[in-house]
């Protein structure tokens, strides 16, 4: 299996973004967002509160959502079924604060 190149603006599969509204959308996820705890680019606005298992959550911002995702997803295909992270989905997580 190859690994796609990542986007150098929002770090996801560049095969994910084969249509003009994907390419659009990633290029507006350039920006800050002080209320997300991931490393950005970022997307402003809202974040929302990602799992980890315990007591520990992410509050994340949508790219750095998908880049967590990505991650855990190409982690997972390594790791024993026992020790698989979820894949949550953005539009069923706990909004933490919506930036406004």
């Amino acid at each position: 299996m190859r690994i796609m190149e990542p986007c150098p603006i929002c770090s996801v599969p560049v095969k994910d973004h084969s249509s003009t509204q994907a390419i659009d959308r990633c290029k507006r996820m350039v920006g800050t967002n002080n209320d997300c705890c991931g490393a950005g680019p970022h997307t402003p606005g809202e974040v929302r509160v990602m799992p980890c298992g315990g007591d520990s959550n992410l509050i994340l911002c949508r790219s750095c959502w998908l880049r967590e995702i990505v991650y855990r997803r190409e982690r997972n295909s390594a790791l024993g079924e026992f020790a698989r992270y979820s894949l949550p989905a953005w539009d069923t997580a706990e909004v933490y604060y919506t930036g406004e």
